[in-house]
């Protein structure tokens, strides 16, 4: 592409939309793609999700939206969600993120909404919006059009988890389906090996096996004293192996495109020469190891909860991608849930985490408030908040999911208006539809991006949304936006959005990916490094 056609830039947000007595502001990180746009001619935004924002999401052409703003002659963004990556927000005592208070969904919704209004201003009219996001951000870019239709035209929101829930214990229910739809004997073998782990680490002599055929680091040994919650981080940490696997299986990014998924999952989980089924789960376990680790040597699993704890709250002195998994953790405990629990009546893997795990996690990592009925009162108020997936009352949207992606279980299905579009995929993960198109893609998948097209065509061709000017008071600071080769400057004018009518929560959620002890890391957390 041509490099003087790329962006960065940090635009001025208040750190608390809802507070006009805040005076705190920090700068929020952009990418911007003006090669196939113009002034008049639409804007493409893909929302950030919950990890460092790259600008391979503007740069490669082959991404499928980066298809559509080539054919409808669109000007791109991705607007960095707040906290994370390099826009932080700093605290009382001047450290980036120290106070996770303003680290909410509501508050990155009005920072798009004040972004789109920013840019709008500087426009010769108001232009027609059209946001993107995948899995978290998915469901930010449709609540996006649910709250903001006067700023955004139409929304596609992919493998959105629309429905906040405290148990999720449907993600293993799907996890198991899909590994059993491909392969019954698999699915079966896993079960056998889970099952024996289960009797095994009832023992002392048990538990050193174990230890031994996972080189379990810190390993279980004659004089291990080995709480419940050992017990639990052990098996939540084994079977996260089998959640990344089915989570992304077959979908066209670095890693999984040709491996890494369900198939290569069942073919050393039906390998007899492991000679059981626990030794094939311990090489599985290896296997996954060494591919999110990007290759080396396999130096052993980790096995010591307090570790990771402390690992969890020293976040502010992480690399931005290694905080990451703190930031969505303190999102999932106090907006989401997404707890992925062994809580069914049967799975595969037997019953080895109740939610309690996750619950106690989030209290050791942020706090003794952060109870279980502390944690279910918001789940309960982001679902009065947006509508959940039986009450949502956005329009013009498109809401793909994919049948093999536990996430799934969290989307909308269902809707008496025609142009609240759903389509579950045949035969893909999460988040298939946003990557590039290949010839071995299933074919359900080309259907359903040729229905997004049709879809934002449709939108494209419908009148402006009326949008209300705002008289607020403006404030303008210049900053660098500069391409590869561009030492450009130009001054960004940034506006104090109205105050909204509902209340706004003031606190977020919770996650663990990069820990290993579950999937929570969504698509865009760990796909924006693969593109």
């Amino acid at each position: 592409m041509d490099a003087t056609s790329y962006e960065t830039g940090f635009f001025t947000q208040p750190v608390d939309h809802f507070n006009s007595q805040n005076p705190n502001s920090f700068q929020q990180r952009y990418f911007k793609n003006s090669q196939w746009g113009n002034s008049s001619g639409p804007i493409f935004l893909m929302i950030g999700g919950e990890g460092p924002e790259s600008p391979k999401w503007v740069l490669n052409e082959n991404i499928t939206y980066l298809t559509w703003a080539k054919k409808f002659k669109a000007t791109v963004y991705v607007l960095e969600h707040r906290y994370y990556g390099l826009s932080y927000v700093y605290g009382p005592n001047g450290k980036p993120n120290e106070d996770l208070t303003y680290l909410s969904s509501i508050q990155m919704l009005h920072d798009v909404a004040n972004f789109i209004r920013t840019v709008n201003a500087q426009l010769p009219k108001p232009a027609t919006w059209i946001t993107f996001g995948g899995s978290y951000p998915g469901a930010l870019s449709l609540w996006m059009r649910e709250l903001f239709p006067d700023l955004v035209h139409g929304a596609v929101g992919s493998s959105a988890p629309v429905e906040a829930k405290f148990d999720f214990y449907e993600y293993l229910e799907v996890v198991e389906n899909s590994v059993r739809t491909y392969d019954k004997t698999c699915a079966d073998n896993i079960a056998k090996g889970f099952e024996e782990m289960h009797r095994m680490v009832l023992t002392r002599e048990g538990r050193q096996n174990l230890s031994h055929i996972f080189t379990l680091n810190p390993s279980w040994t004659s004089d291990s004293n080995v709480s419940d919650i050992d017990v639990q981080y052990f098996f939540s940490n084994i079977y996260s192996q089998f959640q990344g696997a089915v989570q992304y299986s077959g979908d066209n990014r670095e890693g999984y495109s040709d491996g890494h998924g369900i198939p290569d999952m069942c073919a050393i989980m039906t390998n007899d020469s492991y000679g059981n089924p626990i030794e094939n789960i311990a090489a599985f376990n290896k296997y996954m190891t060494i591919f999110y680790q990007d290759g080396g040597d396999f130096e052993g699993t980790d096995n010591s909860y307090a570790d990771f704890i402390k690992h969890m709250k020293n976040y502010q002195n992480q690399s931005p991608d290694a905080a990451a998994a703190t930031l969505w953790t303190w999102q999932t405990c106090t907006e989401f849930g997404y707890f992925q629990s062994s809580d069914s009546d049967y799975n595969m893997f037997g019953s080895p985490t109740p939610v309690n795990l996750f619950t106690k996690m989030c209290v050791d990592i942020f706090g003794e408030k952060y109870t279980a009925a502390a944690i279910q009162r918001r789940v309960d108020e982001i679902n009065h908040r947006y509508g959940g997936r039986d009450h949502y009352k956005g329009t013009n949207v498109v809401i793909p999911n994919g049948s093999v992606d536990p996430w799934s279980a969290l989307g909308k299905y269902t809707s008496n208006d025609p142009s609240v579009v759903w389509y579950l995929i045949n035969g893909t993960a999460h988040c298939a539809d946003m990557y590039p198109a290949r010839p071995q893609d299933v074919p359900d998948l080309t259907k359903a991006r040729a229905i997004i097209e049709d879809n934002i065509d449709k939108w494209l061709s419908l009148p402006s949304p009326t949008t209300t000017t705002t008289t607020t008071t403006t404030t303008t600071t210049t900053t660098t936006v500069a391409g590869p080769n561009s030492t450009e400057q130009q001054p960004k004018t940034v506006s104090t959005p109205p105050t909204p009518a509902p209340p706004a929560p003031t606190r977020g959620a919770y996650h663990h990916g990069s820990s290993g002890i579950a999937v929570f890391v969504l698509c865009w957390a760990i796909a924006r490094a693969f593109l």
